[in-house]
């Protein structure tokens, strides 16, 4: 019978091993899981920022193959979809639009093509995350964490 306890005790204190290794390596591996998380969010916020002036200044192309746009050129996000303005006024194109984004659109947010051609993002945000992002003509997105409010 003792020969059978200590076989109890040695497999109690390998399974307590092994727990507290599993322990040790998820507590020094999980900063840096939720590090390389919040990294490739930011980095697909900024990604999609930057889309989001590329299909900015597309519409404004194709617009102005059919018709006389004039600027400033704003595109408005919303969670339904966008609305245009041009020079500050609402616009509804006379042809049917078939401009697509490679990436997803901002949920919300503001591009506006100014009268000097300049290209800015104000405000962008997207589903995935909570990043707020701007951009102007030429630099590289800024994207800040924004923080839960309850």
């Amino acid at each position: 019978m003792k020969f059978v306890d200590t076989l109890k005790n040695r497999r109690m204190i390998e399974v307590f091993l092994v727990v507290v290794s599993i322990s040790i390596i998820c507590v020094i591996l999980f900063p840096a899981l939720i590090k390389i998380f919040n990294y490739s969010l930011k980095s697909s916020a900024e990604d999609n920022t930057d889309s989001a002036l590329h299909f900015t200044k597309q519409l404004y192309a194709t617009l102005s193959i059919y018709d006389d746009v004039p600027l400033p050129f704003r595109v408005e996000f919303k969670e339904d979809g966008y609305t245009i303005y041009s020079n500050n006024i609402e616009y509804k194109p006379t042809t049917p639009l078939t401009v697509e984004s490679k990436r997803k659109l901002p949920k919300t947010g503001i591009v506006e093509i100014d009268i000097n051609g300049m290209v800015t993002a104000k405000e962008i945000k997207f589903k995935l995350g909570n990043y707020v992002c701007s951009q102007f003509d030429g630099s590289k997105p800024l994207c800040v964490k924004q923080q839960n409010s309850l």
